[in-house]
């Protein structure tokens, strides 16, 4: 079936919005006719990616007239386009009206367009819109600064601009008052089509309507509260300095809009510094002048707020039950959670995906230091994306814990034998695949957490070096992963741990916060051109940093959040402008003091090259490589190839199937790389595509199929501990599974939809026990029946 019919011609009954792209971006090879080139394309209607309100892509009609011909043919039909040939656009629909064609996201605003005389593969996104709409295209300056109009905080007719947008589609003939929500900028006057009007009202008369938005800067002093709580004793030692003028701790102040630190020195053993709440301003911990006796916090004042420093520590903790989702789905079932008595918890149930609280709730410990709590009316619960948190305060110091819910059934159980004053181990029976204990005294009101304890048979046993006292009280969680957050009791998840989200993007997100919840840099590279990222996965590695993914214009928001959450402080970006463009990168930017790096070359091939420079020069990598077909629609052999590359220090040379480019064939011999392993069959990558560049052949790493080569490189890997699964057919998720791979020592298995080969059922056998085998995408990525299928194969 043709691809673009597989793709649009499907209807939802149920969506009003569709989500749907017609395929990965990817480079036609060079062996195509020099007079023609390969094309991807989608529709946007009313700017949303193939269609809206109901209507299929098909319904459109779309087909393409090349000047000259009489006859137009169908896009579904046509496979290449001639180079420098002019097209035009015919449809046949009388809801819906062509208003622009993006050609590799350059816009032409024509029915006709010309095809651009390039060797890579280009992609056609024809944006239609309804008869009864405008597209209203939105700029916003700020003291003649652009700037994006979700940061003036800008609505139209009820929509709230997020990070990206840039336009909207309102009915015609009608007037829309904007509203601005911005604390730090006024309104003073519009251009609407280069016309200035001092109305803050747009007409929709026009099918496409300019708008540029001028603000003016406020610049009365902010009000705002600094306050630190921590023990008296200890609080006395800490010394706070800051260069925000007149600071007082406990008291209001009045500052200026700007930039501000605050430093705290002096803090004692096992204490951290942090903060208890943002309230509308931007704090980010200086990690580079902080220390293990230092806290240094940069402030970005927004708006009025309260800043709050509280004191953490290593001896105070909370605890909590894993909350499973009642059966109606709508609350989360009785649990528990435990720190010290006669505390009160704050809990509040959050979504993950977009920061939003669905229900809160507090709750105080009795005298054993235990209290139920459940959460009730929360409208619907699903396991993915939502977390129970728990914020203690007690003697001014602060405990933070948070877990996922489950709709699990099945509680993992934990029995511990009989423990006695002076006893130095802990030993009983779980079902789970490990367990961990902490100890609570009840006269020095401390916590002790003891390592983590393997489940053997059904037994473990837990070393407690200095032995216990009196008013010990003992905690046990039953675990069944190796990698589960450290505050965590009685935490039962399934053995298999799906990461994913709505998209692509999202999806990296989750991988990303699963591997490194902090970091000092991520890797960013465009999700629908795979290369960039497959030739990076090494390089983020060594680095210990996560691989993000981006659109060449537009990052989602998920992503900027984790740059600033995770604390990192540089940006590598793996490929040129037209795969990550310069405006994303700024938008990208936690703050003016983020460093970026670009690591590029004038295509693919010679990206990967410059990769491997960074790897040799900084990583100490061998001068043999590992070369790979770096074709889109032939990368999948590669895809499993980063733990390998990472753990044998080769770096990942793609090449084309028979020869290697000459860019690449000189870096590497100013690299001194001497020879090649090849991942993939012969009718993947041939021998001369190494010997072509002078170097000598090793070994060839392969198997029948994309899958067989995904498990013959697994068993080169040394201490594999867990497996991950990701669909072999549709390589973003594999790609960024790479950094999960490095932090669990895991080997990346690729399969089908729904099922797994012999060959990769017997190696997870033979990997067992496993902690965790993660799953690196959603159910239309890996079916729900082949995530039952491998429960059961680890348990």
């Amino acid at each position: 079936m043709n691809k673009s019919k597989r793709i649009f011609g499907i209807l939802m009954s149920f969506v009003m919005v569709f989500s749907i792209f017609a395929g990965n971006l990817s480079y036609a090879d060079t062996s195509l006719s020099s007079n023609t080139v390969k094309y991807e394309h989608n529709v946007k209607i009313d700017g949303v990616k193939g269609g809206g309100s109901g209507t299929a892509y098909l319904d459109l009609g779309l087909k393409l007239k090349k000047s000259g011909n009489s006859t137009a043919t169908d896009i579904d039909d046509v496979e290449e386009l001639e180079k420098k040939a002019e097209y035009t656009v015919e449809y046949n629909t009388e809801k819906y009206v062509l208003n622009s064609i993006d050609i590799n996201n350059k816009n032409v605003k024509s029915t006709s367009f010309k095809v651009p005389d390039t060797n890579e593969e280009i992609f056609i996104m024809f944006n239609f819109r309804n008869k009864s709409t405008s597209l209203v295209e939105i700029k916003v300056y700020a003291d003649n600064e652009q700037i994006a109009p979700s940061n003036a905080d800008l609505e139209i007719n009820g929509k709230k601009f997020a990070f990206g947008d840039e336009q909207i589609y309102l009915t015609k003939s009608k007037d829309y008052p904007i509203s601005y929500n911005t604390v730090d900028f006024k309104f003073d006057s519009m251009k609407i089509d280069g016309v200035k009007t001092t109305s803050s009202t747009i007409n929709t008369s026009k099918d496409n309507i300019s708008v540029e938005i001028y603000l003016t800067r406020v610049t009365d002093n902010r009000k705002i509260t600094v306050d630190f709580k921590a023990p008296t004793e200890i609080k006395n030692k800490i010394k706070i300095s800051s260069t925000i003028e007149n600071f007082v701790l406990n008291k209001e102040i009045k500052i200026k809009e700007g930039d501000y630190t605050v430093t705290f020195t002096n803090i004692p053993e096992d204490y951290e510094v942090i903060v208890r709440d943002n309230g509308g301003i931007v704090i980010e911990k200086d990690k580079s002048n902080s220390t293990k006796t230092k806290s240094v916090y940069k402030i970005a004042l927004t708006k009025t707020a309260k800043v709050e420093f509280g004191l953490k520590s290593e001896n105070y903790k909370v605890l909590i039950d894993a909350p499973r989702i009642s059966s109606n789905n709508r609350g989360v079932e009785e649990f528990n959670v435990y720190t010290t008595p006669s505390t009160e918890v704050n809990i509040k149930l959050m979504d993950t995906v977009d920061n939003r609280e669905l229900a809160a709730k507090t709750v105080k410990t009795d005298l054993n230091g235990k209290a139920t709590v459940k959460l009730e009316n929360t409208g619907i619960l699903t396991s993915g994306g939502v977390i129970v948190k728990a914020t203690a305060e007690s003697n001014n110091l602060v405990a933070e814990n948070s877990v996922k819910i489950t709709s699990e059934t099945t509680k993992l159980e934990v029995k511990a034998d009989e423990i006695n004053i002076g006893d130095k181990k802990i030993t009983g029976t779980s079902t789970g695949a490990s367990v961990k204990a902490y100890i609570y005294n009840t006269s020095t009101k401390k916590f002790t957490e003891l390592s983590e304890a393997k489940v053997s048979n059904g037994k473990f046993e837990i070393e407690h070096k200095t032995g216990f006292v009196n008013d010990d009280q003992i905690y046990i969680k039953a675990l069944n992963s190796e990698d589960e957050g450290v505050y965590t009791v009685i935490k039962t998840a399934s053995s298999v741990e799906r990461l994913y989200g709505s998209t692509r993007f999202i999806t990296a997100v989750k991988i990303a916060k699963e591997s490194y919840p902090t970091t000092d840099a991520v890797v960013i590279a465009n999700g629908y051109v795979s290369a960039d990222a497959l030739a990076a996965g090494p390089l983020a590695n060594e680095l210990n940093a996560p691989i993000l993914l981006v659109e060449k214009d537009f990052v989602a928001q998920d992503v900027v959040s984790y740059i600033e959450e995770s604390g990192a402080t540089k940006i590598y970006i793996a490929g040129g402008p037209n795969s990550v463009s310069d405006k994303v990168i700024t938008n990208i930017k936690p703050s003016a003091s983020t460093k970026t790096e670009r690591i590029y070359g004038t295509d693919r091939y010679e990206t990967s090259l410059k990769i491997a420079e960074k790897l040799v020069e900084n990583h100490n990598y061998n001068k043999s490589v590992i070369f790979a077909n770096g074709l889109d629609d032939k990368d999948a052999d590669a895809l499993a190839a980063s733990t390998y590359a990472t753990q044998s220090k080769q770096a990942i040379i793609l090449s084309r199937n028979n020869a290697t480019t000459d860019k690449v064939k000189a870096g590497l011999k100013d690299l001194n790389i001497t020879s090649a392993e090849i991942v993939g069959g012969p009718k993947t990558l041939s021998d001369k595509a190494v010997t072509d560049a002078g170097l000598t052949l090793g070994t060839r790493t392969y198997g029948d199929n994309r899958y067989e080569t995904s498990v013959a490189i697994a068993e080169k890997l040394e201490n594999v501990n867990s497996i991950i699964i990701a669909n072999g057919y549709k390589s973003a998720d594999a790609l960024t599974a790479a950094s999960l791979a490095k932090t669990k020592n895991a080997a990346i298995l690729l399969s089908a939809e729904n099922s797994i080969t012999n060959s990769q059922t017997e190696f997870i056998k033979s990997k067992k026990p496993i902690g965790t085998l993660y799953i690196a995408g959603g159910p239309k990525s890996v079916f729900d029946t082949l995530e039952k299928t491998l429960e059961d194969l680890i348990k």
